[in-house]
C-alpha cells in the first residue's frame, strides 16, 4: 500500500564537541563514540544526530558544560541562542 508520499530522511550532521569534566557521567553513558580526555579533563567527541530541533535540545541540556567546536554554522545558531536568552537573565 502506497501513501503517494515518500517517507522525508533527515540530514545527518557531524558535530564536534568538548564537554566539561563535570559532564562525564552523561557523555559516557549516553554517547556511542569514542571520547577523548585533555590533560585538565575536558571530554572531546564527534556525534552524528540529525540536523533538526532535537539536535539545539540535545546540546543545550548539557548547559555550560558543553561547547560546539564544529561545525562553524551550528556553533554560531548556538551561540545566537545564548545571546537571546541574556534577555531573560535579571
Amino acid at each position: 500500500m502506497s501513501l503517494g508520499k515518500e517517507a522525508r530522511l533527515e540530514e545527518v550532521v557531524r558535530v564536534k564537541l568538548k564537554f566539561n569534566k563535570k559532564a562525564a557521567f552523561r557523555v559516557y553513558d549516553e554517547l556511542d563514540c569514542p571520547v577523548k580526555e585533555d590533560e585538565q579533563g575536558n571530554l572531546y567527541a564527534e556525534i552524528e544526530i540529525p540536523n533538526d530541533y532535537s539536535l539545539y535540545c540535545y546540546i543545550l541540556s548539557f548547559g555550560d558544560n558543553v561547547e560546539v567546536l564544529e561545525p562553524t554554522k551550528i556553533r554560531e545558531q548556538i551561540t545566537e541562542i545564548e545571546r537571546m536568552a541574556r534577555k531573560y537573565k535579571n
